[in-house]
């Protein structure tokens, strides 16, 4: 098949670009600017990173007369919107071209966009993960949870997609927004083979790491209250907190940590993030509470540790694993063959594959 991935999330497309290549497809990563998020090479760029006004109306326009190069395609999978145009204006108007010339339409639901975690006012902020990014994050400011300005505009072209895909169970309402199509829950795809294995060590003072990309989101004011309260009552720690890095980067400077906390407010779903450290050999507290493994039916207990919103609580949920640093060394090989098992990324593109020619994965 001839698929398209149209933008980024973590590396959800990128990852699973490389695993629909691996089973003999042309698949393409299309970006509207220089790189994906955390600085990962999109494929195919259609925008401009330009800088002032000239940048502005060029992202806008530009691919307004770009998209029809992708007319030709098997699939088009959307992550991060519904659309390749940008604006308000133009926003979804490719949508019925793209279904005339034959393409079938994939949503994966991953991010913050019109739908993957905008679901009716008041759900959103009632939220905490999504009411403390409204409150402290840059983007939250300006988060479109607060007004639905798009939800309506969006709906009336959700009817034109062929297939809804979850990852988590956070996301799975995203299926009522896609009245006529097939329906999945597809676990996130890993890339082992760009994962060093760099396992948790038992020694004197474990590292604690938290590497937040949104500091409101991940909930990084309850770890930082959390570490305040550990760092009271012991000392056999380091602590590091992990910004601004791309990808590749990120992945170096985790060659040393032992526990990684991810996000904390989402109590429901563990992310990209939580998945690579686990694949990684780290010890991994993030949200991963029952509701996700019902949906998915895993069998077997989840490694990651579920994260607690209260400051108190995840401090001697970090004091305990102290406690027990001798067991991570097992705790890394059982992590690493968990993700191997549920979330390789050459099984997941096969699971997407079936989906879209069968309509089930």
């Amino acid at each position: 098949m001839k698929i398209l991935l149209h933008n980024e999330a973590s590396g959800v497309h990128a990852n699973l670009r490389d695993g629909l290549r691996i089973l003999g497809h042309e698949a393409t990563l299309l970006m509207t600017s220089g790189q994906t998020a955390q600085g990962r090479p999109a494929d195919v760029i259609t925008g401009t990173d330009r800088a002032g006004w000239v940048g502005r109306v060029a992202r806008h326009i530009v691919p307004l007369y770009t998209y029809r190069r992708f007319l030709n395609y098997d699939i088009i999978s959307f992550v991060m919107g519904l659309s390749m145009l940008p604006g308000r204006a133009i926003r979804y108007l490719d949508i019925p071209n793209l279904k005339k010339e034959g393409a079938q339409l994939s949503y994966y639901g991953v991010g913050c966009d019109e739908v993957s975690l905008l679901r009716v006012r008041e759900d959103a902020k009632n939220l905490r993960c999504c009411a403390s990014c409204i409150q402290f994050d840059v983007l939250g400011q300006q988060c479109a949870k607060t007004t639905l300005s798009m939800r309506e505009k969006a709906s009336s072209y959700g009817q034109h997609f062929d297939f809804s895909v979850s990852p988590s169970y956070v996301y799975s309402h995203c299926h009522t927004f896609f009245p006529n199509a097939a329906h999945a829950a597809i676990q996130f795809p890993i890339n082992l083979g760009s994962l060093p294995f760099l396992p948790s060590k038992s020694k004197h003072k474990p590292l604690i790491v938290h590497s937040p990309t949104r500091r409101g989101f991940k909930g990084t004011d309850v770890v930082m209250r959390a570490m305040l309260i550990l760092s009271m009552r012991r000392q056999d720690f380091e602590f590091v907190l992990v910004e601004g890095l791309a990808h590749q980067d990120y992945i170096a400077a985790m060659r040393d940590c032992d526990i990684y906390i991810d996000q904390v407010l989402s109590e429901h779903g563990a992310g990209m993030a939580a998945l690579e450290n686990l694949a990684c050999g780290k010890i991994v507290i993030s949200g991963n509470g029952f509701k996700n493994w019902n949906e998915f039916r895993f069998n077997e207990e989840s490694p990651i540790i579920p994260a607690s919103q209260d400051p108190e609580t995840l401090a001697e949920m970090l004091s305990e694993l102290l406690d027990n640093k001798h067991t991570f060394p097992s705790a890394a090989e059982v992590g690493r063959a968990f993700v191997e098992r549920h979330h390789d990324h050459v099984t997941i593109a096969e699971r997407f594959t079936s989906l879209w020619r069968t309509g089930s994965s």
